[in-house]
């Protein structure tokens, strides 16, 4: 689906606003340089399984870069959204997908960005055995038990805390979430 080299391109652009951002007239990066970035490396298939790695590395270096620099933003939920798709998208089999994808999923719980557009891409790219190993064992047992009138995972059968810094988007802005801090 992404051009070839794409996410490389990315990483590129954004180490070229790192390095100048300030200087010489420059663009400073923000939170969505970097979620741009990770979206490009999420676009990476249906190429070779090797790219896909690659890809994948990238993202999740992109993420550790962007919490290395505070003054570039935190993440966000989009970030999260992002890089749980890419996970599952570009993940070298089941094991490393649960690992990877348990590690962002509880990040993005500790720092209370879960909303349901994030569960619905979980629901849509997981099967139950991993979205329950994803969810913990201490909450596993809300897909099995029931979910809401129309049978599909919300933050609000999930501890409050999880989902406290999420301000609802606006309709009709696509793709656009803010944190609430």
């Amino acid at each position: 689906r992404g051009e070839p080299g794409a996410n490389r391109r990315a990483v590129e652009i954004l180490g070229d606003m790192l390095a100048g951002g300030k200087e010489e007239g420059g663009v400073p990066p923000d939170v969505i340089s970097f979620n741009a970035v990770i979206s490009a490396c999420r676009h990476t298939r249906g190429q070779s399984a090797e790219e896909r790695r690659e890809a994948l590395a990238l993202a999740a270096r992109t993420y550790r870069a962007l919490l290395a620099r505070p003054e570039c933003g935190r993440p966000t939920t989009y970030t999260y959204s992002t890089l749980l798709q890419a996970v599952m998208s570009l993940g070298d089999g089941v094991e490393q997908q649960a690992k990877m994808a348990r590690t962002y999923f509880n990040k993005c719980c500790e720092e209370g960005l879960l909303d349901n557009f994030i569960l619905q891409q979980m629901e849509r790219k997981m099967n139950q055995d991993l979205l329950g190993h994803v969810l913990g064992k201490e909450h596993r047992h809300i897909l099995w038990n029931g979910n809401a009138g129309d049978g599909r995972l919300r933050v609000e059968q999930l501890p409050k805390e999880w989902s406290c810094n999420v301000i609802a988007r606006k309709k009709g802005k696509k793709n656009y979430w803010k944190i609430n801090k």
